[in-house]
């Protein structure tokens, strides 16, 4: 009993945090939708565990860090999504105990529309650095070469959020030289990985020259778009009110451009999170609070369940244990049986390009994710080009889905295969076509 009483806090924490990681788990992983961007980045980090080199072996626009943990995760757990969706669970669990942590039993708003739509996993690994920020604040330990480095941590998680995170951090920085240099020192380690693997070319042609292409498409939600500039418009509000001294306003602020250049549902709530944890820690009118919890609630389960359209894939269960009898178990076999195993030359237009190669242990390529954006500036025609050699080689089958939205991200890659190849056939909703 006196253990207890003497560590009843340390005891209270840990319990804590292993009831979010179970509701995390079961909550996102296995009652929510599973989603292209979370079958990809486990693509990615699979591609790293059997030995590929990001940016040479394959084409990735993002920064690496979380695929380059999440690979460990898969070392450990095994060749199976549930092995993501472990570190993906410690990082939301991680952000609900730190909310928890600064604003108590409010944190249960922001916590729940987290839950519904969990955020792409390199963004879930960003939110918590920068919630560990925001922490700091709350505290008032805030220091200038932890934030630095944080930050820098932040920019090879995630470039655009980096960089623009450090406007605040350099901003309020006391020691501006010294701050700098530790921002960079994440990067700089980065480039030495990236020398020593050559594939620094690749590396700057996707992660930056690639995000001009990348912000050609454009996925936005009106109604998303209009809570958003209201999001801002209090935050700008708070920060000049304060006289300019408000950091987490300031950092929440520039931390809205997350969204960019997709707002929709999975992209906003990374922005939105933020913003509902400062509102609920700052705003005293419990009435107000009440409201705007209460039509965030309202708005998230009919969103969920009335306007959110899942990916085509058959269950959640399917994707965790993707080698256990199931329908999309079932599905691959019968692709592949009916192109006679030709794993490594089927091609799709959609999140299957990944699945199916994995599921026959085929490690994916760039050929495998030619999506509009994701090919880099100078890349680009190069794997084009990869691709119609290959395939004058080899009998390429690509399968094209008969019915696509016009903001396709596939278009460029629909229409090289449209003009390069013929129409063989139809396998389902999709049109099958070969090189010979």
């Amino acid at each position: 009993m006196k253990f207890l009483k003497k560590n009843k806090d340390i005891i209270f924490n840990v319990l804590l945090f292993i009831v979010l990681f179970i509701i995390s788990f079961v909550f996102s992983f296995i009652i929510a939708h599973v989603w292209c961007d979370q079958i990809w980045s486990f693509g990615f980090s699979y591609n790293i565990s059997k030995g590929m080199m990001i940016y040479k072996d394959f084409n990735v626009v993002q920064m690496p860090l979380y695929f380059l943990i999440a690979s460990i995760f898969i070392k450990i757990f095994g060749n199976y999504m549930i092995s993501t969706c472990v570190f993906d669970s410690l990082l939301l669990a991680s952000i609900g105990f730190i909310m928890f942590k600064n604003i108590g039993w409010k944190s249960i708003f922001p916590f729940l529309a987290f839950l519904v739509f969990c955020p792409s996993p390199y963004n879930l690994l960003c939110m918590l650095l920068f919630f560990i920020i925001l922490h700091l604040i709350h505290n008032n330990k805030y220091n200038d070469y932890i934030v630095a480095l944080l930050v820098g941590v932040i920019f090879i998680t995630k470039q655009n959020i980096g960089v623009l995170l450090f406007v605040p951090m350099f901003f309020y920085s006391k020691h501006k030289i010294k701050s700098f240099f530790i921002f960079m020192i994440p990067f700089i380690l980065l480039i030495i990985y990236l020398l020593f693997n050559n594939s620094l070319f690749e590396f700057f042609d996707y992660v930056f020259l690639g995000l001009f292409e990348f912000g050609g498409n454009k996925d936005i939600d009106y109604i998303l778009l209009i809570i958003e500039f209201m999001c801002v418009g209090y935050l700008i509000y708070s920060f000049v009110r304060s006289n300019f001294k408000d950091r987490e306003a300031l950092y929440i602020l520039i931390f809205q451009l997350v969204l960019y250049p997709l707002c929709e549902l999975r992209h906003y709530f990374p922005a939105f999170i933020p913003f509902l944890y400062y509102f609920l820690k700052n705003y005293k009118r419990c009435l107000a609070a009440i409201i705007v919890c209460s039509l965030e609630v309202i708005y998230v389960f009919s969103a969920f369940y009335f306007n959110y359209i899942p990916i085509n894939i058959h269950t959640n269960k399917d994707l965790l244990y993707l080698k256990s009898p199931s329908p999309l178990a079932n599905y691959l076999e019968k692709i592949n049986k009916e192109f006679e195993g030709n794993v490594e030359n089927i091609y799709f237009d959609s999140d299957y390009s990944y699945l199916y190669k994995m599921y026959y242990n085929n490690n994916p390529t760039r050929l495998d994710f030619i999506m509009d954006g994701n090919m880099g500036y100078f890349s680009k025609k190069e794997i084009f080009k990869e691709l119609d050699s290959h395939c004058k080689k080899e009998k390429c089958i690509f399968l094209l889905y008969k019915k696509v939205g016009k903001d396709n991200q596939f278009s460029e890659y629909r229409d090289f295969v449209k003009k390069h190849y013929k129409k063989s056939g139809q396998f389902d909703d999709m049109d099958v076509y070969s090189s010979k």
